[in-house]
């Protein structure tokens, strides 16, 4: 069997903010992790912090990376400081085989950059 590396990433996933939000899609991540190496990236902007906080989970094959970082009023600040961080995070990944996006929107798009 061959197994990939594949980076899961969607707009909507458990958090601080909403811990339901996109339970589902977590789920579906652990469930491929069972066969493959499964790293899933998530940012989230959060008020009341002032630096940005990265929370990593391992759980066998599946790998967790939630960045919170500071919300801003100026909601064009919000998705061009998601963007970088998804970028960010994406190049610290070791290198992955396959990219697997949920719940497409703007957020998600530095996947076609």
């Amino acid at each position: 069997m061959i197994i990939l590396h594949i980076l899961f990433t969607s707009s909507w996933f458990p958090n601080k903010k909403s811990p339901q939000n996109g339970d589902f899609v977590q789920r579906h991540a652990k469930a491929v992790a069972l066969n493959h190496l499964v790293t899933f990236i998530h940012v989230e902007c959060l008020e009341g912090i002032q630096q940005k906080e990265i929370v990593t989970t391992k759980e066998g094959n599946y790998t967790e990376i939630i960045a919170y970082i500071p919300n801003s009023k100026i909601r064009p600040f919000n998705f061009i400081h998601k963007f970088k961080q998804y970028n960010l995070l994406a190049k610290q990944v070791a290198p992955y085989d396959l990219i697997h996006t949920n719940i497409i929107s703007f957020h998600t798009l530095w996947v076609y950059c």
